[in-house]
């Protein structure tokens, strides 16, 4: 067996196997957006009539492109792992570039959402934000503090996507290329799995 071939070998073995303190993060943070998920699902029981309306106000065809979108994204990233199994670096780069590409086009769908809603009053801050009833006022507080802080995770997870697309240009050891890759993957499998949660509770149910 050839070096390269003992390095992929181990590399499938030990997919899951990166830092502890990764998984550490993930499941804090999971908790995290489970209770404010699960605050603007509740908030939302005694004020139905007016959560609803506020919902009718989404743009859903946007959000349903986004997870169209992010899911799309996970499915590259984790070709990129199986090319990288096969020891085809080239296609796995390119398929990390999809990736990249597919972030930056969730990024600039949530803008044109974002500035939708600026638009029609419901950013919080802003003027006529604070003529808003209580219960509109709520549901939209809530959305942006959860839309804000998966923003936060997706611009850290395009830092790490340009971090691997130059690590996996640059001519550095295998072992290193598929350590970095192995962390990406984790990561970004677990921002598209906090969107299957977050698309359905904010825009449908």
């Amino acid at each position: 067996m050839s070096s390269n071939e003992q390095i992929v070998n181990e590399d499938s073995q030990n997919l899951f196997k990166v830092n502890k303190g990764m998984w550490v993060f993930i499941f804090i943070d999971f908790l995290l957006f489970a209770g404010l998920l699960a605050y603007h699902y509740l908030s939302g029981s005694d004020l139905q009539n007016e959560y609803t309306f506020a919902k009718s106000q989404l743009l859903l065809s946007f959000g349903f492109f986004n997870t169209v979108i992010l899911l799309t994204s996970g499915l590259t990233m984790g070709l990129s792992k199986v090319a990288a199994f096969n020891k085809n670096s080239f296609l796995s780069t390119v398929f990390v570039f999809v990736t990249f590409v597919f972030a930056m086009l969730f990024i600039a769908n949530r803008a044109i959402d974002c500035t939708y809603l600026f638009g029609k009053g419901y950013l919080f801050g802003t003027e006529a934000f604070a003529n808003l009833s209580a219960g509109l006022s709520l549901f939209f507080t809530s959305y942006f503090i959860i839309y804000f802080f998966f923003m936060a995770h997706l611009l850290v997870g395009i830092i790490l996507l340009s971090m691997l697309l130059f690590n996996l240009i640059k001519d550095i050891p295998v072992a290193d290329k598929h350590l970095k890759l192995n962390f990406t993957v984790i990561y970004w499998s677990y921002l598209t799995l906090v969107w299957v949660f977050v698309f359905p509770i904010l825009f449908l149910i």
